[in-house]
């Protein structure tokens, strides 16, 4: 409904239903944070207990969930997400999109970034980890990439300066790398407390 231009949202009504948005959206609900929580998620419990088995037996098998346009995908596995990371495995902030164009090494690097991505966004999270593991985590997808600090000075027609600082080279990238850069994200992800990826 709307009333002079305005929408029935921005006076509140789904608030009045302990609602934080619109319940009929059909966009999916996030893994973490969003208007609505996760835990509205209802049904599927048969396939939601099969998964589970699945992720939790430390199993190395992989899932696919397929289906029509708008049936609730992403909103299922959000879900299977948020129930794991309660279980304390580590799942990344949001699902990864993926590109048609893409090759292996591009879904990997993209992957890679969005655990750095999720480990930097998820309250509680960093802290986790210790400083080594994590700067190298900076350099490779931080704010420190390329970066570099010096600093100089001079008097008058007499110039006195140095330099001092550090800098780093952003690393190139092969899949031999990302094999062993993931391995280790889960090594340490198991030393900072979580069950897996």
């Amino acid at each position: 409904m709307v009333e002079n231009g305005v929408s029935s949202e921005q006076y509140g009504l789904w608030s009045a239903y302990g609602l934080r948005g619109n319940p009929f959206s059909p966009d999916p609900l996030p893994a973490f944070g969003g208007d609505l929580s996760i835990v509205g998620f209802y049904g599927r419990e048969e396939e939601t207990k099969q998964i589970n088995r699945i992720i939790f037996n430390n199993s190395q098998s992989r899932v696919l969930v397929n289906g029509n346009i708008g049936l609730g995908k992403t909103t299922f596995v959000n879900h299977i997400r948020a129930l794991a990371f309660q279980r304390d495995y580590f799942t990344i902030i949001s699902e990864i999109g993926i590109q048609e164009t893409w090759q292996a090494e591009d879904f990997m690097r993209i992957t890679l970034s969005a655990v750095y991505t999720s480990i930097n966004r998820i309250k509680g999270v960093r802290e986790k980890f210790e400083k080594d593991f994590l700067k190298k985590l900076d350099v490779y997808f931080g704010s420190n990439r390329g970066y570099s600090f010096g600093g100089s000075g001079g008097i008058g027609f007499v110039s006195l300066g140095g330099e001092r600082g550090e800098s780093y080279d952003v690393p190139g990238f092969n899949s031999f790398m990302m094999k062993d850069l993931l391995s280790e994200i889960v090594e340490n992800l198991r030393k900072a407390g979580y069950n897996g990826l």
